[in-house]
């Protein structure tokens, strides 16, 4: 599967990639991701996702990550239905099982690669629209 971004965004801690389905963050080498550096992010998420969408962070570059951050992007977003966090080492796995146990709300899965995160997420917000669709016929 091919997927093609519809926007990209460089923004202070990073690159975001959006899709039609999901988007795409990798953040800078070493960057602690915090609450304070968010709202930039939100801000294109709200002008590029109006429906249904899933969130792959690309882990590309070892990142620590404020939970709490989830928990008011989950307020903030209520069409947010998938996490895929894509993990390259071995620590990033162990800590994204942590993230895991926090977005209880939303499915949560652990890739190995950007490709495989990408496709199960598109299937999956899929499946949700498709749903969300039927309700309101």
């Amino acid at each position: 599967m091919n997927f093609t971004p519809k926007a990209t965004y460089q923004i202070a801690y990073g690159k975001m990639d959006i899709y039609d389905r999901f988007l795409v963050v990798t953040a800078n080498q070493a960057l602690k991701h915090s609450i304070e550096n968010t709202e930039e992010m939100f801000f294109y998420i709200e002008k590029e996702l109006t429906a249904s969408f899933g969130y792959i962070a690309n882990r590309a570059n070892r990142n620590d990550v404020d939970p709490r951050g989830y928990l008011i992007a989950r307020q903030r977003f209520p069409n947010w239905k998938s996490m895929a966090i894509v993990a390259y080492s071995r620590i990033t796995v162990e800590n994204s099982q942590i993230e895991k146990q926090l977005l209880t709300e939303i499915p949560t899965e652990v890739f190995d690669s950007l490709e495989s995160a990408m496709k199960w997420t598109h299937d999956y917000i899929g499946k949700v629209r498709s749903q969300e669709n039927n309700e309101f016929a």
